[in-house]
């Protein structure tokens, strides 16, 4: 075989590996954002709810400011029953006592609601809480897992590439620089095996002359129709 095209199999080969290694590494940040965003649906829910929980309890603290306000007005109004001139001035007084009291009744009663829904709401705060802590775990145990991975494959990649250099420093700069050409425009692939007289990448069927001089492997040939190096292996025996 040529010594460039024997080469330019093995450059293909640790483009390959690169290209591979390359696709793993850039799918990293995807992967971490895609299993972070499950998680920060949990993370979310769970702000709502403290969200919920906090305006529930200023509603509480709301009524209880009502309640003592109301308490306090009945107090005044019941010191100046004794200052009334009036039956009806009197009468007056005592309906808008009565008044506030069966507010405060009301606000009671809306006041121990608002409890009972603090009460189921603290109840669900620990499972929130277990549910997030949980997939935050699992979530960390996932990742240094993917950081592994992605450290070997980074070191594989970082391995291609000085096997690229060094088989690269063997192809004439011509056929080198053709390559590369190629390689750019031709979706990172510039060599191809011939197989039953069609090119393997672009699928092209080439002339019979051109496939017996390719299989000689004596000289550099290209594929007529997409410009990749060709190459054929030896018929099984």
């Amino acid at each position: 075989m040529e010594k460039n095209l024997a080469l330019l199999i093995d450059l293909q080969k640790a483009d390959d590996e690169i290209t591979r290694m390359e696709a793993v590494i850039n799918a990293f940040p995807a992967l971490m954002s895609q299993q972070d965003a499950a998680l920060g649906k949990d993370r979310a829910a769970y702000e709502e709810y403290k969200k919920n929980l906090e305006a529930v309890n200023k509603a509480r603290l709301g009524k209880e400011r009502e309640v003592e306000e109301k308490k306090a007005a009945i107090v005044k109004s019941r010191m100046k029953l004794n200052e009334v001139k009036t039956n009806q001035e009197y009468h007056a007084a005592q309906q808008e006592i009565k008044n506030m009291e069966e507010a405060i009744g009301r606000l009671e009663d809306e006041q121990l609601e608002i409890m009972e829904r603090l009460d189921g709401a603290k109840a669900e705060e620990k499972g929130f809480k277990e549910k997030v802590a949980a997939e935050e775990k699992e979530f960390a145990a996932f990742k240094a897992v993917k950081e592994k991975e992605l450290a070997e494959v980074k070191a594989k990649a970082e391995a291609a590439h000085t096997r690229r250099k060094g088989i690269a420093a063997g192809v004439d700069p011509a056929v080198l620089s053709q390559y590369d050409r190629v390689f750019k425009v031709r979706e990172r692939k510039a060599v191809a095996e011939l197989k039953n007289g069609f090119c393997s990448a672009c699928h092209q069927m080439v002339l019979p002359q051109l496939a017996v001089e390719v299989r000689t492997g004596a000289r550099l040939h290209t594929c007529p129709h997409c410009n990749r190096f060709l190459y054929a292996l030896p018929d099984p025996k």
